[in-house]
């Protein structure tokens, strides 16, 4: 695919997703998810994380799938929290390019962080990678719960607080939900391919990246 020749509007305030977009976390929560999914005796591989991670699916709705007894879910999920925290801790990185544009950015005009990730999740990267430095506005799954993406509220919310309009701002995330988060926030999206992106995503955004993070700078 190619990106867009054109260039952006000016915005108000653009808003970027976590996962897959500024931090390579994704691979690390598939390893947690296979590891302790498996131990409980279910065949669970990589396909399948994949199909479960596009679609938006939540764990407690996989391990139903798959006839898991509703009191083992909680046990799960604290498990599968404090093993995903830890190698967050441990191992999580920026992707290439995406400090640089940050920086860069946050020079320019107000930037806010709107992630389907739980605070603990995000404190535990910004321990090892700073990164909410550069945000003036943090939304996360604490805050919007039960809403999650494609569901709007989050991307509203992060514009309220800043005091700018939604039709005035950008979303940057890499799955199809970032896109139709955006557009039913009023906002327009761009779409950053990665290895987890649906092939077809490219189709409803209004502007698509493939080369990483650095050409949005030069689209801007």
């Amino acid at each position: 695919w190619r990106s867009e020749i054109q260039c952006f509007m000016t915005y108000a305030a653009i808003f970027f997703d976590l996962d897959g977009t500024l931090v390579n976390t994704i691979d690390l929560y598939e390893e947690v998810m296979i590891e302790l999914i498996r131990s409980l005796g279910v065949p669970y591989s990589t396909h399948n994380f994949r199909h479960d991670y596009i679609h938006g699916t939540h764990t407690a709705d996989i391990l139903r799938s798959h006839s898991i007894p509703e009191g083992e879910i909680a046990d799960f999920r604290e498990r599968r929290d404090r093993l995903y925290e830890r190698r967050l801790r441990e191992r999580v990185r920026f992707y290439p390019g995406a400090e640089k544009v940050l920086t860069h950015l946050r020079g320019h005009l107000p930037l806010g962080l709107v992630t389907g990730s739980w605070r603990g999740y995000l404190r535990a990267i910004d321990e090892r990678t700073n990164i909410l430095s550069h945000f003036t506005v943090t939304i996360a799954a604490d805050d919007t719960a039960p809403d999650h993406k494609p569901h709007p509220r989050g991307l509203l919310s992060a514009a309220k607080t800043l005091e700018v309009r939604p039709t005035e701002c950008l979303y940057v995330g890499d799955q199809r939900f970032d896109v139709e988060a955006a557009h039913n926030a009023g906002m327009q999206s761009c779409l950053l391919m990665s290895e987890y992106t649906p092939f077809d995503a490219h189709r409803y955004a209004d502007f698509t990246v493939v080369d990483g993070l650095e050409e949005l700078l030069r689209l801007l």
